[in-house]
């Protein structure tokens, strides 16, 4: 008798080959899952145009941020880190303090309605006078233009005059991303698709530089972001800026944005370029308090 019997190598193939193909389709849908994009409930958008308007709107949901934060600097003059106290408020509200390391300040800088005032106690002298950019250097290691700083510390990536803008969806950073450009200017921003809050932004050109957001929290019917970080490789300075402490939308009293001069102190009123106008002395006792513009604050790297 003759037993004839299926050969096994075929069996096994027929049996394996199913098993093969589920595996294959299961591992591309959970591929296919882990690259969605989370568009929120407004869904995707397919304009610049309607993106930018979203992105106004989220934008507007904070108004005011104050708070400690912890200020780290890398630039070819000078690196370290500094404590600041800041508190922000629309439209053109700014306090900034250097703190020392037991939370006291070292110097104040306060800009409101155009005007801008400076208390630097290391050099025992008061600035004051127009809200330029040039003035604002005077404590800051990059030059800013203020509506600018206030809009980067209200978590917002200012933009420049475009003429033109373009919007593609980027799977790999799960992002939508807007290409604006005008006066031979380009600026690209990387937009979370479901909160429409900016992430990062790059400025190409004469006055280039790159701002990120990081570490979001909900806040205000949106979200803020904690940290920031502003590159400006024209003058290889890197600052990131890094809530501990912070109050999103909170009532600001006016007096954060008025800084009369210490009695006794030498008081230099500024131009728009920052050049001294006039330097007088105001009358009354001198003050023996101390105080360091940031740049002289910062804690040194060994």
């Amino acid at each position: 008798m003759q037993i004839m019997q299926s050969p096994p190598a075929r069996s096994d193939t027929r049996l394996r080959r199913p098993n093969s193909w589920r595996t294959a389709f299961f591992l591309a849908l959970s591929l296919a899952c882990a690259k969605r994009i989370d568009f929120g409930p407004t869904g995707e958008v397919r304009s610049a145009e309607e993106l930018l308007r979203l992105v106004d709107l989220a934008d507007s949901q904070v108004t005011s941020v104050k708070g400690e934060a912890r200020l780290r600097l890398s630039s070819p003059s000078r690196s370290g880190t500094l404590n600041l106290f800041a508190a922000v408020g629309e439209p053109d509200n700014l306090h900034l303090e250097a703190l020392n390391f037991f939370g006291k300040p070292q110097s104040i800088l306060v800009s409101s309605r155009m005007r801008f005032e400076l208390l630097d106690g290391e050099a025992g002298k008061y600035f004051r006078g127009p809200a330029t950019q040039e003035n604002l250097s005077r404590f800051m290691p990059v030059a800013v233009p203020v509506p600018e700083l206030i809009s980067m510390l209200l978590g917002r990536a200012p933009r420049i005059f475009a003429s033109s803008a373009s919007l593609t969806l980027d799977a790999s950073s799960r992002s939508y991303i807007l290409r604006l450009s005008g006066n031979g200017v380009e600026q690209t921003l990387w937009v979370d698709p479901a909160s429409h809050r900016v992430i990062r932004s790059e400025v190409r050109g004469p006055k280039g530089y790159e701002l990120s957001f990081d570490d979001f929290m909900d806040a205000a019917s949106t979200q803020y972001p904690r940290k920031s970080t502003l590159v400006v490789p024209s003058a290889d300075t890197r600052l990131e800026l890094k809530y501990r402490d912070l109050e999103v939308n909170a009532r600001l009293d006016s007096s954060l944005f008025e800084l009369p001069p210490p009695p006794g102190m030498a008081i230099i009123e500024l131009d728009e370029a920052g050049n001294s106008r006039s330097q007088r002395f105001d009358p009354g006792e001198r003050t023996h308090a101390r105080f360091g513009h940031l740049s002289g604050a910062i804690e040194e790297r060994r």
